[in-house]
């Protein structure tokens, strides 16, 4: 089994690229190469902000794609694009401060 993960240096990238290594996948991430991934993964070095980078993976075939970078909507759209056909599972994790303008809530213990 194959996966693809953008982003994958930082955060919870390395976390999820080990758990997959465990599984037994074959691990790809594509970030822009400004940290080093952990050992057992391959690396492809592309910037999403630049128009048409994700054309290198054209072709490729993914049985999921974990998506920890894609910033504004359209990155989501041009990989789907470029992997349409080629993979079974898109995920992407997004922080709601990046969809809409935070809030916070008052909680109450009511564990008593």
């Amino acid at each position: 089994m194959k996966a693809l993960i953008f982003g994958g240096t930082r955060f919870m990238g390395r976390y999820v690229s080990r758990e997959f290594l465990d599984a037994g996948y074959e691990v790809t991430i594509a970030n822009r190469g400004t940290n080093q991934p952990i050992d057992g993964v391959k690396a492809i070095s592309l910037d999403r902000s630049v128009a048409g980078a994700v054309e290198s993976l054209k072709g490729q075939k993914f049985d999921v794609v974990l998506d920890f970078s894609a910033y504004p909507s359209a990155w989501v759209k041009e990989a789907g694009e470029v992997l349409k056909g080629n993979i079974e599972k898109y995920i992407l994790f997004q922080a709601a401060p990046y969809t809409r303008k935070a809030t916070s809530t008052r909680c109450r213990n009511t564990l008593r």
